[in-house]
């Protein structure tokens, strides 16, 4: 019943019918600033909307999961799992003007005490007058005045153009012509004109297929085959290479949280993290963090599918089409809207402010210095948790030692401790890895740190497991072999028989030392096979078929030439990207479909 009244915006598409895509979009300001609210969505909110949608974000679902699986005895107070599993909306006000508005957080709600004027966005907390805040309120009845313009963020009166990854501009002849031949148009015959509504399950739909794809218009209203393809979508990582220069987005804060990571030393990949609740409130953080103030402190490099076009496309919007309410410009709401009121912990790391509101109540114990609000705690305090390589959060106390070391299945000489401190420049580096790596956020975001494991005059044995899927960090449906390796003495690999999965497996080794191996029996995948790895001193090497070779120099660089190849498992050859990732001396590299790890 509630479908049949369900309020919709109309969108005009125009297609070309041989390559069923969208090439443009026209659309009136009400789709606009849909469009555009979807930055100021908190990640926690933004998961629980596309679980339906079976599209993970990173390794946020993971943390979404392990919120919705802690018992209220690991949080600081009763509220907090509330607070990050349906964070509010700093801005929710702006949005209950929308024609289409998907936030199902409840941000349109407050209580006020029964005693006083103070108030919470939550019930039943408890007032330093000693009421309790259990009159129902909406937020629809104290705003009239703030947003009392129908077209909220963006002004009317005109039209907008958007491509199919949702850069947009204002529409004019010259900008649609622009837009055209930027997708290689050149046969106007060919394309036909669409008109679809879009009510809150395409709007949803079209979120969802934004956090990870380059066509989420023809994804969403087209009716393709592939738009079955991603049933099971994960961000990958083609801006992976952009880590290295996070460090410069960094201020000048000093705060630090200390982490003790668990490597394991064959693959320098972390298996779990030991964490106090610092670092818990700042991971837990980040659910609470709208995709406006993630674009703004990655400075409009996330990596999510068609997001950062829609941000860079709202920073190039001149400033006339924007609202303004009360002074404050609503382009400035959109690029930087901060955190809601009262959802940031005293341990987040980033700078991002929190927006204002007067007369509220923190609903975790709020803590005063004479008339400076101290920023509370989301994770018990003191207490410590397991950490995992996928941001999977467990609580010491149900993660007995022994059973996490069973479940990890490596060997105790493959393992090691490694302690480091987490600052502002590490912490940008894991939220852009928690975002765009489903499986290994820790490994990632923080491999500039990682010790290079295996010293030259150390004899290790070594346990190596075929990596699978095109994910950083992802390793499984393995078939092993164990080699022993030491300086000056080349060994053999005997490889085991059955089937594999077309990709490349190769140790490097730092310093001069001999890595012999030679598979003695040949494995089949599909009409592939690989016969044969052979060495050089000093030297990378794998073979998919006898004629290729691969290697790198064991010092974080790669041989260009022409031969430096990988094979893909069904016979054909491909040429390397010019670079390993973190080599550098680390002695175990993993390729799985032609990218380095």
């Amino acid at each position: 019943m509630a479908n049949e009244q369900e309020t919709k915006v109309l969108l005009k598409l125009w297609v070309d019918e041989k390559k069923n895509k969208v090439v443009a979009a026209e659309s009136k300001v009400d789709f606009m600033n849909i469009l555009v609210s979807l930055l100021i969505l908190p990640l926690g909110t933004i998961v629980r909307l596309i679980k339906a949608e079976a599209i993970a974000v990173g390794c946020m679902n993971n943390l979404y999961g392990s919120i919705e699986n802690l018992g209220e005895e690991n949080l600081y107070t009763e509220f907090c799992k509330t607070m990050l599993l349906n964070p509010r909306n700093p801005y929710a006000k702006y949005c209950m003007k929308l024609k289409v508005d998907v936030d199902d957080s409840g941000s349109e709600k407050y209580y006020q005490c029964s005693a006083c004027s103070y108030k919470s966005y939550y019930m039943n907390v408890k007032c330093h007058c000693g009421g309790m805040t259990n009159k129902e309120k909406f937020l629809k009845d104290s705003v009239a005045n703030t947003c009392d313009d129908e077209y909220v963020f963006l002004k009317g009166g005109i039209s907008f153009l958007i491509s199919d990854d949702l850069q947009f501009k204002c529409a004019s002849p010259s900008s649609l012509v622009q837009m055209l031949s930027n997708v290689g148009l050149s046969d106007m015959n060919q394309i036909k004109e669409m008109h679809v509504e879009v009510g809150k399950n395409e709007v949803i739909h079209l979120l969802a297929r934004s956090l990870i794809s380059k066509t989420p218009l023809s994804d969403v209203f087209l009716p393709k085959e592939k738009q079955e393809r991603a049933r099971f979508d994960t961000i990958t990582m083609p801006e992976f290479e952009n880590l290295s220069s996070i460090s410069e987005n960094g201020t000048s804060n000093t705060k630090k949280l200390e982490l003790k990571l668990t490597l394991r030393k064959s693959t320098n990949i972390v298996l779990c993290a030991e964490a106090g609740n610092e670092f818990i409130d700042f991971l837990f953080n980040f659910l609470t963090i709208p995709l406006g103030s993630i674009e703004d402190a990655l400075k409009g490099s996330s990596g999510l599918g068609s997001i950062d076009n829609l941000y860079k496309s709202v920073e190039a919007l001149d400033s006339k089409w924007f609202n303004n309410y009360g002074g404050v410009e609503n382009k400035k709401i959109l690029l930087k809207p901060g955190i809601a009121l009262y959802h940031k912990s005293e341990n987040q790391l980033l700078q991002i402010s929190e927006t204002a509101e007067t007369c509220f109540l923190d609903p975790r114990e709020p803590v005063r210095s004479g008339y400076c609000r101290q920023f509370a705690k989301f994770a018990k305090a003191p207490s410590i948790f397991y950490v995992m390589d996928n941001l999977e959060v467990r609580p010491l106390s149900s993660a007995p030692t022994m059973c996490l070391l069973q479940e990890l299945n490596v060997p105790m000489y493959d393992i090691e401790e490694q302690v480091i401190s987490v600052g502002e420049s590490e912490a940008l580096r894991l939220l852009k890895a928690s975002l765009m790596s489903s499986f290994s956020a820790l490994t990632v975001g923080l491999n500039h740190m990682l010790k290079k494991q295996i010293d030259e005059d150390v004899k290790c044995n070594l346990r190596f497991s075929q990596a699978v899927g095109n994910q950083f960090g992802s390793i499984g449906h393995a078939t092993s072999w164990a080699m022993t390796v030491s300086v000056g003495n080349p060994p053999a690999i005997q490889s085991p028989m059955g089937p594999q999965f077309g990709q490349v497996l190769a140790l490097g080794y730092k310093g001069g030392g001999y890595v012999h191996a030679t598979i003695h029996t040949p494995i089949s995948h599909n009409s592939g096979s690989m016969t044969r790895v052979s060495d050089f001193k000093g030297h990378l090497y794998g073979v998919k078929t006898p004629e290729t070779l691969l290697y790198g120099d064991g010092g974080g660089k790669f041989d260009k030439r022409p031969e430096i190849v990988y094979g893909d498992g069904d016979g054909t050859v491909n040429m390397g990207n010019g670079s390993i990732l973190g080599t550098n001396g680390t002695d175990m590299i993993l390729m799985s479909e032609g990218k380095w790890f």
